[in-house]
């Protein structure tokens, strides 16, 4: 009896909460809801995983891939000498922009290195401001001071050479032998205004750093201790015709040759000689007394060999 009336109670309290929820529903109360809980509604969709891509798929793009490089790879092959013709040209031909390259990198270092008994100085191929020789020594020679800073092993052979010379009865001095940058910039400077500072008078002088005087291998000569500055007479003096038929034998060359004024850019030094080592004076010699340095190496005066 007790659980009869037990499960009319439970039915009816049933009933009534079921009224309650459909009337909740049917009218407009709005329904408070979690702001955590909405974003976590909204954000279900873009937290759904991705599936991955199938094995198909990835098996046909690599396979596009392939026939793609393949494609490539047979047109090259097809094309070969045109794409070779093209590298070939794209390599020879300079572009705008492409300078000119400097002579320093077209001459071999013998030509080049300061040091070098053989490097090449004049108005083009210039010696640094700050370059001495390390090879400078002190000399006592027959000259028109008491002494002579020159390269050493260029004085030496320059001190036999001189010893020769009065052996064979010729009187030699050496007037100047090493000078330094500075010291060639004070020579020009007053010489240019002597001479009147013409473009004549330019291929006559050096100016500082286009002297061979800075590299300690070059000698100026006279006849005369009395008189340091030496002409083209010299050339017609003994002391002259001497050193011009035996100079090389001592690995001395007349730089600046008679009539080869644009070889050498500078005009005709009788006085100036310049120590490049016996084995390539005596081959200069063998070409002809007057051959000039440039000559020899193949070298115009513009600097292209």
């Amino acid at each position: 009896m007790n659980e009869d009336i037990r499960n009319e109670k439970e039915k009816e309290e049933h009933s009534e909460l079921t009224t309650d929820l459909q009337e909740m529903t049917s009218t407009d109360i709005p329904v408070e809801v979690n702001e955590n809980t909405a974003e976590e509604i909204v954000e279900q969709p873009a937290k759904k995983k991705r599936k991955p891509l199938s094995i198909n798929v990835l098996i046909s793009c690599l396979l596009v891939c392939s026939i793609a490089l393949l494609g490539l790879s047979v047109f090259a092959f097809i094309n070969r000498g045109e794409i070779a013709k093209k590298i070939r040209d794209d390599a020879t031909t300079p572009t705008s922009f492409t300078e000119t390259p400097t002579t320093e990198n077209t001459l071999p270092s013998e030509l080049t290195t300061p040091s070098s008994k053989t490097v090449l100085v004049d108005s083009v191929h210039t010696l640094p401001v700050d370059y001495v020789p390390s090879t400078l020594t002190e000399i006592y020679m027959r000259s028109t001071s008491d002494v002579v800073i020159v390269d050493e092993e260029t004085g030496n052979k320059a001190k036999e050479m001189l010893q020769a010379a009065s052996d064979a009865g010729i009187d030699i001095y050496v007037v100047t032998a090493y000078r330094s940058y500075e010291d060639q910039q004070k020579y020009y400077t007053s010489r240019m205004e002597l001479l009147g500072n013409s473009e004549e008078a330019k291929k006559q002088i050096q100016a500082a750093g286009c002297s061979e005087h800075q590299t300690g291998l070059a000698l100026d000569f006279t006849d005369d201790p009395a008189n340091a500055q030496s002409t083209v007479e010299f050339a017609n003096t003994d002391a002259g015709k001497w050193l011009y038929e035996h100079a090389h034998e001592y690995g001395f060359i007349l730089r600046y040759p008679k009539d080869k004024e644009k070889i050498t850019g500078y005009t005709f030094e009788p006085w100036h000689y310049r120590y490049v080592g016996t084995d390539v004076a005596n081959a200069i010699y063998e070409m002809g007394p007057d051959t000039t340095f440039e000559e020899y190496y193949g070298i115009n005066h513009d600097g292209q060999s």
